[in-house]
């Protein structure tokens, strides 16, 4: 009987109309929800390297995407509605990924510095110092992690 009472108060309190901070805070909620949901991240061509005197190490990244699909794996915006059941779909898609780890001598980069000082340059003035030694390919390195490409899919229920 007290089983049946508490599930009757419970259901009572679904029904009950909702309050102006209720509304706001389900307003909010559904909305944050949405954002999170939609959001889609696209990051390309990152080289993250650091050098010493006797050795240098970093991290290539080719592209990385992150977006929302549909189940066919097609591109969409999702309206999901809590109360239906529907899935959320995600892809993920890595490409070139690598990791590196170059002794001195090893590394084809001719921005070594002997004494271990920090040296700036400008992605300008190294494409113009490549292409002026007719360089075309790209600085050899001893991957610890050789660049790598995958897809990941992703289904969440509610």
């Amino acid at each position: 009987r007290l089983q049946a009472r508490a599930l009757r108060e419970l259901a009572q309190q679904d029904l009950a109309p909702e309050t102006d901070d209720q509304q706001s805070s389900s307003f909010s909620s559904t909305l944050v929800r949405r954002i999170a949901e939609n959001l889609q991240i696209e990051i390309s061509n990152v080289h993250i390297s650091l050098e010493s005197a006797s050795s240098s190490a970093g991290v290539c990244l080719e592209s990385l995407k992150l977006v929302t699909t549909d189940e066919k794996g097609n591109r969409t915006f999702v309206d999901r509605n809590p109360s239906k059941d529907s899935f959320l779909h995600k892809a993920l898609q890595i490409h070139g990924l690598g990791i590196y780890l170059d002794e001195q001598g090893s590394s084809s980069s001719s921005n070594n510095n002997k004494q271990g000082k920090i040296t700036t340059f400008s992605l300008a003035s190294i494409q113009e110092s490549d292409e002026s030694k007719g360089s075309t390919s790209e600085p050899q390195h001893s991957y610890v992690l050789a660049p790598l490409s995958f897809q990941a899919k992703l289904r969440q229920a509610d």
